[in-house]
């Protein structure tokens, strides 16, 4: 058996380059594990009796890089349902005040009349999600 190459040299050997970091553009949150939802395929093992969100200090120091770091320009929202989290409407409003761009990231979308939770802080927020099963 040959021996086997690590990603870094077999990124030099297939493309002549070394492997090098770009400029950041986006600030991703896992807000939590809960969820109304308990799927097989979920990748962070969410569901109703999960109980853990994100604290407020965490959040706050996460806020904080938003407003010191113009460049990142996305904030990007995910957990099992971010929507859940009683701070996330502050969050994105407080994210969208500063200019950033909102991604929502999600299995499915919870609604309130007409709205999903993560869209309701007008424009610049963006609501995705994938089926649920």
């Amino acid at each position: 058996m040959g021996a086997y190459l690590t990603f870094a040299a077999r990124l030099q050997q297939a493309t002549g380059a070394g492997l090098r970091s770009g400029r950041l553009t986006t600030l991703q949150m896992n807000l939590g594990k809960r969820c109304n939802l308990a799927c097989r395929h979920c990748h962070v093992d969410a569901s109703p009796l999960r109980i853990e969100v994100m604290g407020d200090a965490v959040m706050e120091a996460c806020l904080d890089v938003l407003v010191q770091r113009a460049g990142l320009a996305t904030l990007d929202l995910t957990g099992g349902a971010p929507e859940l989290h009683p701070r996330f409407r502050e969050l994105v409003v407080r994210a969208r005040a500063l200019g950033r761009m909102v991604l929502v990231l999600e299995g499915r979308e919870i609604r309130t009349g007409d709205h999903c939770f993560g869209c309701t802080a007008g424009a610049g927020s963006s609501c995705g999600g994938a089926l649920a099963g």
